[in-house]
């Protein structure tokens, strides 16, 4: 997998918007409704990213099939998305160590992630990379991790 990294100066890069469009089109998961919020924004994904510090796409071929990022909105937050079909096969893994190279690197302290309870896949990558629930519901968990 390649990963492309989208810094807050290639925000406006057309080669980026693209890949983010056709990766939000493809992304059909109910556990990742973070796109869901800004599709009906006209400058869309330009919208969605204002507030990542740090966004990445993972491409196969030039095709997304991998996305995270890092933002602020009042905390820090991670969030991370594999396309369905791509799942189990090491790609979650590459994007969360490119994520917290990153977290680690800028001494981000804490990062925090939702993840829905019934997201065993995803809530077995985060506790292999530390995070751990701070916070839990019925239908979702917050997790934590500490940069020590």
């Amino acid at each position: 997998m390649d990963i492309h990294i989208i810094k807050n100066n290639d925000i406006i890069n057309s080669e980026y918007l693209h890949l983010l469009k056709i990766f939000s089109n493809n992304t059909l998961s109910n556990h990742f409704r973070y796109f869901n919020k800004f599709l009906s924004y006209n400058d869309f994904p330009l919208n969605m990213i204002k507030n990542h510090i740090y966004t990445i796409i993972g491409t196969i071929n030039n095709i997304p099939i991998a996305y995270g990022h890092i933002d602020f909105e009042n905390n820090y937050w991670l969030g991370i998305c594999i396309l369905n079909e791509y799942q189990n096969k090491g790609y979650g893994k590459q994007i969360m160590n490119h994520l917290l190279e990153f977290v680690n690197n800028n001494n981000i302290n804490p990062l925090f992630l939702t993840v829905d309870n019934d997201n065993l896949n995803a809530i077995h990558l985060y506790n292999k990379f530390n995070f751990s629930i701070y916070q839990s519901n019925k239908s979702f968990s917050k997790m934590i991790y500490k940069n020590i």
